[in-house]
């Protein structure tokens, strides 16, 4: 009955290959991260997050989906009050908008938090006539000053094997809000090793995976068969971590709820923060 981070912790420290056992430092760093994280979580939950003097805005908006202010205004709320509460304000770090879209959360983390740099990746598409990226490029004409201008940068691309096998800049946060699930990959071998390397790219990662055989998901019949709708999510996302030669810790945040279409019921989407090693990156 012992706590998910301290079975992996022991279980890392007595792999049977010694080279891939954790040095001791990286122990000590891990444990002292994690209690960092653990007393300002414990000590500090007035902080919220930073007030966003703009309204919330992404191509749902344009459907008629009223429910997606509430669903963006919500997930800020949870990212944005729990980097506030890591104190890194004064820092400069470095983080991933992944399938960005218009470019909403990307924009407020360069907005809110003075020294992050901001890399929104997304394809491009358009979206009801408009593509992403010249929204994107509107909201940071109307919303950002110079000096946050300067921290961000627009790269047009997908989420991809190839993506996070080939991103070298090291990360202190990433968002993968609802955008995983859009990778093709074809085995549950796969899709955990996968999702495995990709949460070890980053210090923090914002991960958002859609429920079991919800039918209005992209390849949400080869979900069935990668984690089941009994299968609580944080395990699903510890399995994918086990693939890995790093120590982490997950944590479910909130949910957000997305509104029932033509095609497919109501979902609601489960956020969770997982922190890796910081040696890791």
């Amino acid at each position: 009955g012992s706590e998910p981070w301290l079975k992996n912790l022991v279980s890392a420290a007595l792999r049977e290959d010694p080279s891939r056992r954790p040095h001791l430092r990286e122990i000590v760093a891990h444990l002292q991260r994690l209690k960092a994280i653990q007393q300002v979580q414990d000590e500090d939950r007035s902080t919220t997050a930073p007030v966003l003097p703009f309204a919330t805005f992404g191509y749902h908006l344009k459907r008629g989906e009223h429910e997606t202010d509430d669903r963006m205004a919500t997930r800020w709320q949870m990212i944005g009050a729990e980097i506030a509460r890591d104190g890194i304000a004064n820092e400069t770090t470095f983080a991933v908008d992944w399938g960005s879209n218009q470019g909403y959360f990307s924009v407020a983390l360069a907005y809110a938090f003075p020294r992050m740099h901001v890399f929104s990746v997304d394809s491009n598409d358009f979206y009801f006539g408009v593509k992403s990226q010249d929204v994107h490029r509107q909201r940071n004409a109307e919303i950002l000053q110079s000096s946050q201008l300067s921290r961000t940068m627009l790269c047009q691309g997908y989420l991809s094997v190839n993506a996070i096998n080939s991103f070298s800049q090291p990360l202190d946060y990433q968002l993968a809000l609802s955008i995983f699930h859009w990778l093709p990959l074809r085995t549950k071998d796969e899709f955990h090793r996968t999702l495995g390397q990709f949460l070890a790219k980053a210090r923090t990662t914002f991960l958002e995976l859609p429920e079991a055989g919800h039918e209005g998901s992209a390849h949400a019949k080869a979900y069935l068969h990668w984690y089941s709708p009994s299968e609580p999510m944080a395990e699903v996302i510890r399995s994918a971590l086990e693939t890995t030669d790093t120590l982490y810790t997950v944590r479910y945040i909130g949910n957000s709820t997305i509104a029932a279409t033509r095609r497919a019921s109501a979902t609601t989407r489960q956020l969770f923060r997982i922190d890796v090693l910081a040696e890791t990156v």
